[in-house]
């Protein structure tokens, strides 16, 4: 095993090439000293091996967070802040790769890299970390100034990347907003844009099985949340044609517009506004070289508001829980009809507000 590890004033990082185990020091290991100027490094996880411990980083992730808000709550413009958790992780998969980085604006990008529980796609999950983790420093130079907001501001990025042999590979990022122009006193607005990639065996393994079924979920209500929360749009409604659509969500005063396509055989949106769940069904043709055998994308997003007092009370709150699956489809003619699904995965997102309070 060949390890390298950093212990930084207030932060952990952690790089580990293909190892079979990792040791995390504990907490306690931790010095809480903060020092007056910010260093990427203390505020970064990195780690990857085949014997990794979810409760140990989400401790030590945790303990970065609350280092940082010590730190630079008011050295830092009013904002929200957020954080992944509640992990819905779907079956036959192990976590092999973690990363994670707070920015010096607040933003925190994290990363999960998993294959199967046999560890096959292991060194494939690995390499998916490696270029994850290779464009950080670049998007913390672009996005860490400390500067004035406007439009949707992000909160944070969530990527997940799965590897399934020989069924094929998938990956979902969701990037989470909040609409800061600051036009309505009275309520927050929020937004998730969520990007689900599947990867058919028959690319990635050139075998006979392909792409058939995706599902996206963004639920808003599944938090008790103390006032009014209601979905305000999801995006993009019904379509079909292999087609590239544009999407369009706003908020109080902003609004943000994306492109994303719509599967060779359709799209179904089965949104229920009344309870506050955004879903989409995606239906692909798994005989179609353009969806079934090759790498299909899909952008959709979703948006709500919420009175703006109990949100920003300074408490973590839960915002919203995503969870997505894939389904492939084999086309072998000997084994043709069967398919193949590691169920869902999840997990929910909580904002806190940092700083003061309205002031528009």
């Amino acid at each position: 095993m060949k390890t390298k590890g950093k212990l930084g004033a207030v932060g952990l990082v952690v790089i580990c090439l293909i190892a079979s185990s990792v040791l995390v020091p504990e907490i306690g290991a931790i010095n809480n000293k903060v020092p007056s100027g910010y260093n990427a490094e203390e505020f970064t996880i990195w780690v990857q091996g085949k014997n990794l411990s979810t409760d140990n980083l989400m401790q030590q992730r945790n303990a970065l967070i609350d280092a940082f808000l010590k730190r630079s709550e008011d050295k830092i413009p009013s904002r929200y802040v957020g954080i992944s958790e509640g992990l819905k992780v779907s079956k036959d998969s192990k976590l092999v790769a973690y990363g994670f980085r707070i920015l010096p604006n607040g933003v925190i990008k994290e990363h999960r890299g998993y294959c199967s529980e046999d560890f096959d796609g292991y060194e494939e999950a690995i390499k998916k970390a490696d270029r994850w983790f290779s464009t950080l420093d670049e998007e913390t130079s672009k996005e860490g100034d400390v500067l004035p907001l406007s439009g949707w501001a992000l909160i944070n990025t969530y990527t997940d990347d799965y590897t399934y042999p020989p069924y094929g590979d998938y990956s979902t990022t969701t990037q989470w907003y909040w609409d800061n122009v600051e036009t309505d006193s009275d309520k927050d607005y929020f937004m998730l844009k969520s990007r689900f990639s599947m990867m058919p065996g028959h690319q990635q393994y050139d075998n006979y099985w392909c792409n058939y079924l995706g599902y996206i979920h963004h639920d808003w209500k599944y938090y008790n949340y103390p006032g009014t929360r209601d979905m305000y749009d999801a995006r993009p409604y019904d379509a079909s044609g292999e087609t590239t659509v544009s999407v369009t969500l706003s908020g109080a005063g902003v609004s943000s517009t994306w492109l994303t396509t719509i599967p060779e055989y359709d799209m179904d949106d089965q949104s229920d506004f009344t309870h506050s769940v955004a879903k989409w069904e995606e239906h692909i043709n798994p005989y179609s070289s353009s969806c079934g055998g090759s790498t299909l994308t899909v952008k959709p997003g979703s948006d709500m508001h919420c009175s703006q007092d109990d949100a920003r009370s300074g408490e973590w709150i839960g915002l919203a829980f995503f969870e997505s699956k894939p389904v492939w489809y084999n086309t072998d003619p000997y084994h043709v009809g069967e398919t193949y699904t590691p169920g869902f995965q999840g997990y929910s997102n909580s904002v806190r507000w940092t700083g003061s309070g309205y002031e528009g």
